[in-house]
C-alpha cells in the first residue's frame, strides 16, 4: 500500500473514458492499428473529460473545451505522430487544470500522480504543482510554478525535474510503479524545503519584517509551524518540526540582532 502523503492527489471521479476509441467534431477514419504511439494516444484521450467546469474544475488555460482538447490532440497525432502529440502537451503544460480558490488543488488533465503546495507571500498565493506523466517508456516529475497574480497576466512553462525508467519484465511493473512514487515524493520534498528556506531568507531582508512577523501572528495571519495564515505560510505540505522550529528562531534572532544594530 502507497502511503497517501499530504497534498498529494490521485484524481478520481473526474476522469472520464471518451465513449469511442477517437472522438472529434471533425469525422476522421484513423486506420486500426496496435502500434505503441495509437496505444499512447488512446490512453492520453481517456483522461479528457467530457465538460469542464462541472464542481468547479476549470482548466487554467481557459477557452478549451473537453472535445477541443481532443481535437487538438489528434490532429497534431495525425501530423506528426507520437512525438507531434507530445509536442502539443508540452506547449500547453500537460493541462493545468484548478478546481477552485480555496485550497491547493492544481493538477494536471493528463497525470495520474501529483501534489499541488501554495506558499502564501504577503496574502498573494505562489502555486507549485507537482506531477507525474506517463510516457511509453518512463515517467517524467514535472513542475508548473505560478501565482495567483502571474494566473491573471501571462503564462509560465511546466519544468522536467525528475525521470524515472520503467521496467521491461511485466513482473516489476508495479514495483517499479511504487519505486517511481516514493521518488516523486522526495523531489517534492527537497525542493519545497529548498523554497521555505529561500523565501524565508528573501523576507528576512526586507525592511522592518520582524514587526510585520508579528503583527502577523496578532493578527492570526502567521503561525509557528507556517501553516496557517496569508502573511508567510505553505498550504499542502507538511514540513518537519523541527525545520519550522529553527525557521521561528531564525525570526526572533534576526530581530535581537536587528535591535543590537540600533542599539536598543
Amino acid at each position: 500500500m502507497v502511503k497517501k502523503m499530504a497534498g498529494i492527489k490521485n484524481r478520481g471521479s473526474q476522469v472520464h473514458k471518451v465513449k469511442t476509441k477517437f472522438k472529434r467534431d471533425k469525422k476522421v477514419d484513423l486506420p486500426p492499428t496496435e502500434n505503441s504511439d495509437e496505444k499512447y494516444l488512446e490512453k492520453t484521450l481517456a483522461h479528457i473529460p467530457d465538460h469542464f467546469g462541472k464542481n468547479g474544475v476549470q482548466l487554467m488555460e481557459y477557452g478549451f473545451s473537453g472535445d477541443e482538447i481532443k481535437n487538438l490532440l489528434i490532429e497534431s497525432f495525425e501530423k506528426s505522430g507520437g512525438e507531434g502529440l507530445i509536442k502539443e502537451l508540452e506547449e500547453h503544460n500537460y493541462f493545468i487544470v484548478f478546481v477552485d480558490d480555496s485550497f491547493p488543488s492544481n493538477y494536471s488533465l493528463f497525470a495520474d500522480i501529483n501534489w499541488c503546495i501554495w506558499f502564501w507571500n504577503n496574502f498573494d498565493i505562489e502555486e507549485y504543482t507537482f506531477f507525474v506523466i506517463e510516457f511509453p517508456g518512463e515517467f517524467k516529475i514535472y513542475l508548473h510554478e505560478t501565482s495567483s497574480s502571474r494566473r491573471l497576466y501571462g503564462k509560465t512553462r511546466s519544468i522536467e525535474i525528475g525521470v524515472y525508467n520503467k521496467d521491461v519484465n511485466i513482473e516489476k511493473i508495479a514495483e517499479r510503479y511504487h519505486e517511481m512514487i516514493k521518488k516523486f515524493e522526495k523531489i517534492v520534498k527537497e525542493y519545497m524545503n529548498n523554497v521555505f528556506w529561500e523565501k524565508l531568507n528573501v523576507k528576512l531582508d526586507e525592511d522592518e519584517v520582524c514587526q510585520q512577523f508579528f503583527d502577523a501572528m496578532e493578527e492570526g495571519e502567521f503561525y509557528e509551524d507556517f501553516m496557517r495564515g496569508g502573511f508567510f505560510s505553505f498550504e499542502g505540505i507538511d514540513f518537519p518540526k523541527k525545520m519550522t522550529k529553527d525557521a521561528y528562531l531564525k525570526i526572533l534572532k534576526s530581530d535581537e540582532d536587528i535591535e543590537d544594530v540600533n542599539g536598543v
